[in-house]
């Protein structure tokens, strides 16, 4: 990061540099009160400006705190395999599930930072809705940004109360930051648009991340079509369901109703605060998790039941349809099944805390449940049974129907005759 004191001759905007050390209060730190007041004066609950220069600076930074390389651009021999393989597994894929959407969805592959704002754009109604929410708190008041005049980590440190009054302020900015930072971390290892049941607005789209692609078949030394292969069947099965609008929707209302029940707690913001010196006030002094946490609410928990089952409906289904769509493309291949397996559990600490935020964790024992209630049908009821969980919302499982598919099969067959 270069001296403010020298010419700046560095391409990259002041956000761009600024988020690899990912920091939002030391970010703070390097404006004057005239760019922090106009920053302040941001319309909405988050500041989408700062969001989107931060995303594109995590997407392509140093994951071990080196400097950034830059942007990896998209070969173009390789994304056009990819796509050839996409087009034809749409077309596989719309007929096995019935769903003629998902043929007709464009294919694009692109560079991390690409992909962090066309997430980011999608993850909107829902982020907005959680900063909402969490920038009302229970200390409500305006701040002044002169307060922060001279040394603001140090002021910080010494009154550490300021931090829960300012939020109201602060939020659109911090809020920004942090969208940003968690978007831009995803987009360093995921490698689809549908890679994590992310609760996305708008129309679905197959996007592919292709240098990640690229470095997982490096990783896991397996030969490049065949993750392409593997992936194309992967992801337009996982967008299928996704182009029906009531799932889509389904999806980001439960999202929204979740993140809406967190309850801001001051004190456990203030304690992570209280004895911290000026200089060992920074991000790694919060553990997001345990904030989380200390933010849950008695009244999301029969969401999250909700959320995680039709997590567990979306997965299972997309296994089951996987399995029936190798049969005609490909046979499995056990390298490149177990490489995509363990890439599933195994996401990372940034995928893990967006899925805790928003509901959307899964456990083992939960895609063991969806993948038992798919396997239930199709041996009922074969492929066209599984198909009408699509139909409407009120074809999903309950609970008690998710462990005996049999009785989901008895329902809908009275709901539809």
């Amino acid at each position: 990061m270069p001296d403010h004191d020298e010419p700046d001759d560095d391409p990259r905007s002041e956000f761009e540099r600024r988020a690899a050390s990912f920091n939002p209060f030391e970010a703070i730190q390097g404006f004057d009160m005239r760019d922090l007041s106009r920053m302040l004066a941001s319309p909405g609950p988050v500041n989408w400006e700062i969001a989107r220069e931060i995303a594109k600076a995590a997407a392509n930074a140093d994951p071990d705190g080196g400097e950034a390389s830059g942007e990896m651009p998209v070969d173009v021999k390789s994304a056009i395999r990819l796509e050839e393989l996409v087009r034809v597994a749409q077309t596989h894929v719309a007929g096995l599930t019935g769903l003629a959407e998902v043929g007709a969805l464009k294919v694009q592959t692109v560079t991390r930072s690409e992909w962090a704002a066309m997430t980011l754009a999608g993850l909107q109604p829902v982020i907005e809705v959680l900063a909402a929410k969490l920038a009302r708190g229970d200390r409500p008041g305006t701040f002044d940004p002169s307060l922060l005049a001279g040394n603001p980590l140090e002021t910080l440190s010494q009154n550490p109360e300021m931090l829960a009054g300012m939020l109201n302020s602060l939020a659109p900015l911090l809020f920004g930051m942090q969208a940003g930072m968690l978007v831009g971390s995803l987009a360093q290892t995921t490698l689809g648009q549908h890679d994590l049941p992310l609760p996305l607005a708008g129309e679905p789209r197959l996007a592919f991340v292709m240098a990640n692609i690229d470095q997982f078949a490096t990783d896991w030394e397996v030969e490049q079509l065949d993750i392409y292969l593997a992936l194309a069947m992967r992801e337009v099965v996982r967008c299928a369901p996704r182009s029906v609008s009531w799932v889509r929707e389904h999806l980001i209302n439960l999202s929204s109703r979740y993140v809406s029940g967190y309850e801001v707690q001051s004190v456990a913001i203030e304690e992570k605060l209280e004895g911290l010196l000026p200089d060992d006030l920074d991000m790694t002094a919060f553990d997001p998790s345990v904030l989380l946490d200390s933010m849950h609410t008695a009244a999301q928990d029969p969401i999250l039941l909700e959320l995680q089952r039709f997590g567990c409906i979306l997965e299972g289904y997309a296994d089951a349809i996987v399995v029936e769509l190798s049969n005609t493309l490909a046979p499995g291949n056990s390298r490149v099944d177990e490489a995509l397996r363990r890439h599933r559990v195994e996401r990372g600490r940034s995928n893990e805390f967006v899925e805790k935020m928003l509901g959307l964790k899964l456990e083992r024992d939960h895609y063991e449940s969806g993948a038992t209630f798919c396997a239930g049908v199709l041996e009922r009821a074969g492929i066209d049974g599984l198909n009408r969980l699509w139909i409407s919302e009120s074809m999903l499982p309950t609970a008690n129907e998710l462990a005996a598919p049999g009785l989901w099969l008895a329902r809908i067959d009275l709901d539809l005759s």
